[in-house]
């Protein structure tokens, strides 16, 4: 089991290592453009919200921050308009799982 102990934790390191060195190249090609680098500066000034976490949200929504409030809620699914009692059926809002 000692074995098996050393070699979980040197892989476990070898992730960690990984890991950091892909936060760095993220964070190099944010702060290489100028507009990704304003992006990701307001998503981390907000409370709780980690490098990490702006990363996924510049890569999973490279729209973040060019809608306006109409387009960002329909894009989540909040749009109120859409199924809310007196405006009609539900349509189906906001972003599938399935993006390429």
């Amino acid at each position: 089991m000692a074995v098996l102990k050393r070699h979980n934790t040197e892989q476990l390191r070898q992730i960690e290592r990984q890991m950091i060195a892909i936060e760095k190249e993220i964070m190099l090609i944010i702060k290489d453009d100028p507009d990704l680098a304003g992006r990701f500066d307001i998503i981390v000034s907000i409370s709780g919200v980690s490098a990490v976490t702006a990363f996924a949200l510049l890569i999973d929504m490279p729209e973040l921050g060019t809608l306006d409030q109409g387009q960002a809620a329909l894009l989540t699914g909040l749009d109120p308009s859409h199924g809310s009692p007196g405006h009609g059926p539900a349509v189906p809002s906001g972003r599938s799982d399935n993006r390429s």
